[in-house]
């Protein structure tokens, strides 16, 4: 739940064989395993699709959420007319949720084990639609008298993690 993150695995020409080649994975915690599709190529062709995934599923994602954390930031720290402060705050939330799915993404992780952090995942993934919800209805005005069980489910989401830092970890 952290994302797919591009790899590179040198196989030696001599463990090749022809006709089909099959590559078995064991998870070292047992659990089932799914592979993104693979790639069997020379080794300059391979690093430079490499690179080109690390950009676009690490480098880009890491600029994007610095970008986001300064809007936020300028968001917060700028006096803003009356009519506008719950749009700002609605689209600081939006950015700052999306920050933090960001973060979740890259497998920041701040606490406890696989058991909290896949709650905290969980949690944010829930928490980012229930944040363009709340966007749109802010920078709309319409229904804005419903804004309120928006804010409540925010605080079921937030409470949803913190509750799973006192269940002890196991495995399900």
């Amino acid at each position: 739940l952290t994302g797919w993150h591009p790899a590179v695995y040198v196989i030696p020409a001599d463990l090749l064989k022809d006709g089909e080649n099959e590559l078995l994975v064991r998870g070292s915690d047992g659990y089932i395993k799914v592979l993104p599709p693979f790639y069997i190529d020379e080794v300059p062709t391979i690093t430079s699709a490499y690179g080109w995934a690390n950009l676009v599923s690490f480098d880009m994602v890491i600029a994007a959420t610095a970008v986001m954390v300064l809007v936020v930031l300028l968001c917060l720290l700028t006096n803003w007319p009356n009519e506008d402060v719950r749009r700002i705050r609605a689209l600081s939330l939006l950015l700052g949720v999306w920050t933090l799915k960001n973060l979740t993404y890259l497998g920041f992780a701040p606490f406890g084990g696989w058991f909290q952090s896949l709650a905290l995942n969980y949690s944010v993934a829930y928490a980012l639609p229930l944040a363009f919800v709340l966007f749109a209805v802010e920078w709309t005005g319409l229904l804005r008298r419903y804004s309120r069980w928006v804010y409540i489910a925010y605080g079921i989401l937030l409470l949803f993690p913190i509750a799973l830092l006192i269940i002890p970890e196991r495995p399900l």
